[in-house]
């Protein structure tokens, strides 16, 4: 292999373990978060602005490419190191044990979990692109473009299909000897006390291997501490939904999912209890739908009734065969009736498809406090499910909520389920608090009366139970029921329903987290989330609105030049929000967004590739602009191989401000015609922003064909949101030279305002607009920051 072979394949390690760290690392931050998929939002932003602190203190070193050895073998352990800090942080530095952290929280998580890596990882690349960086027209730095692209694509596939379920920490340590492996030898040629380092990295990580499954397991505990004190791990895994932990308290097992407790046993009395009120709620409960909650001690009991069929829908196989193994008998054996079926298969497919009507529908899994969760509590989902009901059918949601009338936060939180419910069933009724159930049906067959529900207990005829039908009057008082019911009917018109567009009942869910973690930075957290709509579409106006204002100032060189800044700032945040959009989007049409990440990563840094290789020779104008534009750092965008989800612009634009290699030489276009370009640039974004609602809606529409379909137009879709960011950042790195910036003026002013607008904008979509505005209107600010841009 010669020396530009090497410094490929080094570039593509890179590529590939900034990927795969980013997907790693993003996982495990979301459980620390229990599962919160907002969190993976923050940290982009924090990936992104370590990222580019560590690429512009690269810039300061004389000679970067002489460190290529101590940076590669930094970036191996940088991951694993954090990996630990972020999850003894949870064990041991929780306020309030086993609640989850507020979205203060999260960011903090965020910045812990990401910062030391990306920092680690701008810095190598700014070396990779300065090693790369031969012949007079950057040949050898357009070649590490397309390299390390290539790396982030193959790192976010394997990540995918090999690593989807395998635990961040053996992620790690693989792809950190895949990278060792691949920059060692481009690192030999580095200064001579520099070239060991990848060896003496490899062989550290070799050597602990063997222990590599006991400090996870160790890790995994400790965080575990900080969720249900007191209990002792007895399993951990992960599949491709989510991170599973099996652990014991006084001889109570719990089960844990996505870092929240999702079912306790055996507690047979409660499972009793629970099974015979579920049972009561339907006239004639012969055929039965679970979407999870009921195996784990109500099932065995829900049996003796005279049912005919109990179908249990669970999307993750994985999971519940392992929950299934870790069971009592009489719950194993309770799956084993032959009434009962076990369907492999997505809720929301599930319940879209035709054929058998059901008696009761069951929803008992925790709340919806993330979209996992909440996609299954939207007036899309209770529409369909409406049509696989008998005609007196009756669905049962599960809802904490508070012991008599509910207000504030949870009013609205309680209220926007209530209302999903009221627009897909004409009868939606309320029980107590806090352990509160929503009752719809058709007819008046959905009732929560308690002497229908007596007599109902009454006429199955239950031999040998625990349990009275006195008891209904007690746990059911017909005033309470009406006071709760009038409180949520109250927050429903508040509120509004919860929809797959905007899950208020998400939004909700958070600011009642926010609130309750207390003191004034949670009371602002919450208030945040309350804000109402305009003033998250005014805080992504009038920045955009100020920077066109402030381009127009000045002389016409200097006018150019704040545009150009201005339109990829505007870019930057624009491609950082789509991509954060586009992963909520899937996960609420197929819910396995915790598998799919590093695949949907690669997606969009392989559109980006595209879009900036084919806008570089047409933006730049002329084969001395090109060479500018190479040199410069505009083909560098591929050095985003850290974005999972857009943004990923701004690492390259960090990368590319390291670099700075214009040469004075080069002659690029004409300010005037190099500022037109952009201009019809950043109106193609523009449009292309104005559509992005309508074409997920479409990504969504399509993926209700399978997962399959789903994850090509996903794919599709952050494939050409990123060609639009490169070949907006081509054409701003092109009017910035033609403005009359230098080159290395030209390359870090394209990195810092790209970068600043992407890292902003992840962060504030997925701690504010987002839950504020949903995900169309938010995609439609997004949209109104690039006609800014345009104005300028």
């Amino acid at each position: 292999m010669g020396e530009a072979g090497e410094r490929i394949a080094a570039s593509c390690g890179a590529g590939a373990l900034a990927t795969a760290a980013q997907v790693a690392l993003q996982r495990d931050v979301a459980v620390s978060c229990g599962g919160d998929e907002l969190s993976c939002g923050l940290a982009l932003g924090a990936w992104l602005g370590a990222i580019g602190l560590g690429a512009f203190a690269a810039r300061r070193v004389g000679r970067p490419e002489r460190i290529l050895g101590p940076l590669f073998a930094a970036a191996a352990f940088a991951g694993p190191i954090v990996l630990a800090a972020g999850r003894l942080v949870r064990g041991f530095g929780a306020d309030a044990p086993g609640e989850l952290p507020g979205v203060l929280g999260e960011i903090g998580f965020a910045a812990l979990g990401l910062g030391l890596p990306g920092l680690v990882l701008g810095a190598l690349f700014v070396a990779l692109a300065a090693a790369q960086e031969t012949g007079p027209r950057g040949a050898g730095i357009a070649r590490f473009y397309v390299a390390e692209a290539a790396g982030a694509l193959g790192g976010g596939i394997v990540s995918t299909v090999v690593f989807g379920a395998a635990s961040p920490l053996w992620a790690l340590w693989a792809f950190g000897l895949g990278a060792l492996a691949a920059g060692w030898p481009a690192a030999r040629r580095g200064a001579r006390g520099a070239r060991a380092a990848p060896i003496v990295a490899a062989a550290a990580l070799l050597a602990v291997g063997p222990w590599v499954g006991a400090l996870d397991g160790a890790l995994e505990g400790r965080r575990l501490a900080g969720i249900v004190p007191g209990a002792r791990l007895l399993w951990f895994g992960t599949t491709r939904m989510s991170a599973l932990s099996l652990a014991e308290v006084a001889r109570t097992r719990l089960w844990i999912s996505g870092g929240v407790l999702a079912a306790s046993f055996p507690e047979p009395e409660a499972g009793e209890l629970q099974a015979h009120v579920l049972a009561s709620f339907a006239p004639r409960p012969r055929r039965v739908v679970s979407f999870g909650g009921l195996e784990a001690g109500a099932l065995r009991f829900l049996l003796r009734h005279a049912v005919e069929r109990v179908t249990l829908v669970e999307a993750d196989r994985a999971a519940f065969a392992r929950l299934a193994a870790a069971l009592p008998p009489e719950d194993r054996a309770a799956l084993a009736d032959p009434r009962v079926e076990v369907v492999r298969a997505d809720p929301r497919r599930f319940a879209a498809e035709r054929g058998g009507a059901y008696d009761l529908a069951l929803l008992l899994d925790p709340e919806p406090r993330t979209l996992l969760r909440a996609r299954l509590s939207t007036r899309e989902f209770f529409e369909d499910l409406r049509g696989r009901m008998a005609e007196d059918g009756v669905v049962v949601v599960a809802l904490r909520t508070a012991p008599n009338a509910v207000a504030g936060d949870t009013r609205a939180f309680g209220g926007a389920v209530f209302g999903a419910l009221r627009a897909a069933f004409p009868v939606v009724r309320a029980t107590p608090g806090p352990e509160a159930f929503l009752v719809a049906g058709r007819t008046a067959a959905a009732t929560v009366d308690p002497a229908v529900l007596a007599e109902r207990w009454r006429t199955a005829g239950i031999a040998g139970a625990r349990f009275d039908g006195g008891l209904f009057p007690l746990m059911f008082p017909a005033e309470q029921s009406a006071r709760h019911e009038a409180s949520l009917r109250a927050g429903a018109a508040a509120v509004g329903p919860s929809r797959d567009a905007r899950p208020a009942a998400f939004q909700w869910a958070a600011a009642r987290r926010a609130a309750g973690a207390g003191g004034p930075l949670g009371k602002a957290a919450a208030a945040l989330f309350r804000a109402p709509s305009w003033t998250a579409a005014a805080a992504l106006a009038v920045p955009a609105l100020v920077g066109a204002a402030a381009a127009r100032l000045g002389g016409r060189g200097r006018r150019r030049r704040r545009a150009a800044v201005v339109a990829l700032a505007a870019t930057g945040a624009a491609a950082a929000g789509w991509s954060v959009l586009a992963m909520l989007a899937f996960q609420t049409m197929a819910g396995e967004m915790f598998g799919a990440l590093g695949l949907l990563t690669g997606c969009f840094m392989a559109g980006l590739a595209l879009g900036g290789g084919a806008a570089r020779r047409w933006a730049v104008g002329g084969a001395e602009g090109e060479a500018a534009a190479v040199a410069g750092g505009a083909t560098l965008r591929g050095c985003s191989g850290s974005g999972p989800v857009g943004g990923a612009e701004g690492e390259a634009a960090a990368v590319a401000g390291g670099v700075a290699g214009v040469r004075d030489a080069a002659r690029p276009a004409s300010g005037g015609r190099a500022a037109h370009r952009l201009r019809w640039v950043v109106a193609g974004a523009a449009l292309w922003g104005a559509a992005f609602p309508a074409l997920l809606w479409a990504a969504g529409s399509a993926g209700r064909g399978g997962l399959g379909a789903g994850l090509v137009a996903f794919g599709l879709l952050l494939a050409a949101s990123g060609a639009v960011a490169g070949a907006v950042f081509q054409a701003g790195v092109g009017a910035l030279t033609a403005a009359g910036a230098s080159g290395a003026r030209a390359a870090a002013a394209a990195a810092g305002a790209d970068h600043l607008g992407a890292s902003a904008l992840a962060l504030a979509a997925a701690a504010f607009f987002v839950p504020v505005l949903g995900v169309p209107g938010t995609a439609l600010c997004l949209g109104a920051i690039l006609v800014a841009a345009l104005l300028a």
